[in-house]
């Protein structure tokens, strides 16, 4: 797929992405874009950011979200269960017969796998195998490479075909490697996933015994024998599965055709920012990292009683202005009779000037201050308004919410904690489990915050941020939110500390706990009262 470096933004890619999934995906999935890796779970897809600005990158980007998209319509996700122990060698198979049955449907969903297999090529970065690879991960390799050969015929150079099937058949023989690819080609034709799981057992039943001599016999029965009782049987299933849990230990990050997510580290994208950010557009990663996830205890009694008091007045203005409908004066063509008894009063305004409804549609990401500089006491509180902050958005008809903590648990990722498609009830042990760790990335912070709204149907992009500002790039901070306010982002923040710097237009400063919860809803309150006057005043 030839993609022209100049042509395509990052929001062209995105909105061609989301039209191609719901014209193919024959039913509503959401995209969240700005994931770790290219995953499904059969209703949201969710892929990395790219580089618009790279053609490599783009290109894989559409062939993994046509093998998402794949996944979505001929996968079925509950009979997995069944399979964890063996799921690597199932998502080998599986992978295979999605890409030929949407390959089928789609012609162009084959054009846009093999331009994805031949930018790995060029640039050298698919799996190889290796002598010194397990047993079950070189079956992985030779049963893909072996599959991908014979079904796709994409006739690529520099794919690991010969490679792959030497350096096994060196291993454990031609005759072995022959009878598993046999055993293994019926995948093509499978009409279902539980079809494939059953063809996986076959070929672990047959190569594990041979490939691993140390294997407990109930491996080649896969833990299924007649002969045994129901006690024996249930025994032999459990000593069978923990053996292959640990054998296919190495092979959980070979999701083959993801394997170089590198090309789509989302720090590398930007939306024409280079040309004007001095500093780039830094974005990190949003991953759901587990961590030690505590009780939540009185968390959210605690964050309704330090909010509740403002979040009520704060819910009782939004919802006053829904109710303000029309604008009415001295002339029109269109009598508002309910007031027409105005007249014996003096006042003339009874014509129907604008009909309107004041409707929010806005999408919010709070951003925590999780580093190590803020004191327990105040991210404690700052958790509570937080998790205050995005449950009342989401209460909000036509609002959503999301929640990311900075840093990350790992290096340049931000932490979510709740995600748009999560309610806050669900997430309160994630918000009260949230640690003080590490320093102070808000730059990368805005940006990818601004990345996770940027894919949202909502007119508003709101970012709410939470920190004690004690950063060293406040030149930084302010350009990129200079920059991301023309680009129709509105940033809110509470700043923590009393020796901090104004860099935002809507920004409070705090300096005590108790002041944390009336300023938050103080600031949000004068963002919409301005946001209400400016609309005003253009319907004038």
């Amino acid at each position: 797929m030839a993609i022209d470096k100049n042509f395509l933004t990052l929001a062209e890619i995105q909105n061609s992405i989301a039209n191609f999934t719901g014209v193919n995906a024959n039913k509503p999935v959401n995209l969240n874009f700005g994931a770790e890796h290219a995953s499904t779970d059969g209703n949201t897809i969710h892929l990395p950011n790219v580089n618009p600005k790279d053609a490599a990158a783009t290109t894989i980007l559409f062939g993994h979200a046509v093998h998402e998209i794949a996944h979505v319509l001929y996968s079925e996700f509950e009979c997995l269960e069944d399979c964890k122990a063996f799921k690597p060698l199932v998502n080998v198979l599986e992978d295979i017969r999605i890409d030929k049955v949407m390959a089928d449907r789609c012609p162009g969903s084959y054009l846009m796998r093999r331009d994805l297999y031949e930018t790995f090529a060029k640039l050298g970065k698919l799996p190889l195998a290796k002598e010194e690879d397990s047993p079950l991960r070189l079956l992985c390799l030779a049963l893909y490479w072996h599959l991908v050969d014979k079904v796709h015929c994409f006739h690529l150079e520099n794919l690991p075909i010969q490679q792959t099937e030497q350096v096994f058949c060196k291993k454990y023989g031609r005759a072995l490697f022959t009878r598993l690819c046999t055993m293994a080609e019926p995948t093509v034709n499978a009409s279902c996933t539980a079809e494939i799981i059953e063809i996986a057992r076959k070929i672990l039943a047959k190569f594990v015994p041979a490939g691993c001599p140390s294997a407990p016999k109930e491996i080649a029965s896969m833990g299924t024998n007649p002969r045994l009782s129901p006690v024996e049987q249930k025994f032999a299933e459990k000593k069978a599965e923990k053996f292959l849990e640990a054998a296919f230990a190495d092979c959980h990050d070979l999701d083959l055709g993801k394997n170089c997510e590198q090309l789509l580290d989302s720090k590398q994208c930007a939306e024409d920012f280079s040309s004007e950010e001095p500093y780039g557009f830094a974005v990190w990663t949003v991953k759901r990292d587990e961590f030690m996830s505590e009780n939540p205890g009185n968390f959210l009694t605690e964050a309704r009683e330090l909010c509740g008091l403002h979040s009520n007045k704060l819910r009782r203005f939004f919802q006053a202005k829904t109710l303000t409908n029309s604008l009415r004066g001295r002339t029109g063509s269109c009598i508002d009779y309910p007031v027409l008894s105005r007249i014996n009063v003096g006042d003339s305004r009874v014509f129907k000037k604008e009909n309107f409804e004041i409707q929010e549609s806005a999408a919010c990401a709070v951003l925590l201050d999780r580093s190590g500089s803020m004191t327990q006491e105040m991210l404690e509180k700052a958790k509570l308004c937080a998790y205050s902050v995005a449950e009342m958005f989401e209460s909000l008809e036509g609002c959503v919410s999301s929640c990311y903590a900075f840093p990350g648990l790992t290096r340049k990722t931000l932490l979510e904690v709740k995600n748009f498609n999560d309610t806050c009830r669900r997430t309160v042990s994630r918000f009260a489990s949230v640690k003080a760790f590490g320093f102070t990335p808000v730059v990368e912070s805005l940006n990818t915050a601004a990345v996770q709204l940027s894919i949202r149907p909502e007119a508003k992009k709101i970012i709410f941020i939470i920190t004690d500002g004690l950063c060293p790039e406040a030149d930084k901070i302010e350009k990129t939110a200079s920059l991301l306010e023309k680009k129709g982002f509105e940033i809110l923040c509470i700043n923590i500390g009393d020796d901090v710097e104004r860099l935002f237009k809507y920004q409070e400063t705090i300096t005590e706990v108790n002041q944390l919860a009336p300023k938050v809803f103080q600031l949000l309150s004068n963002y919409w009262s301005k946001e209400d006057q400016i609309r005003r005043l253009n319907l004038s």
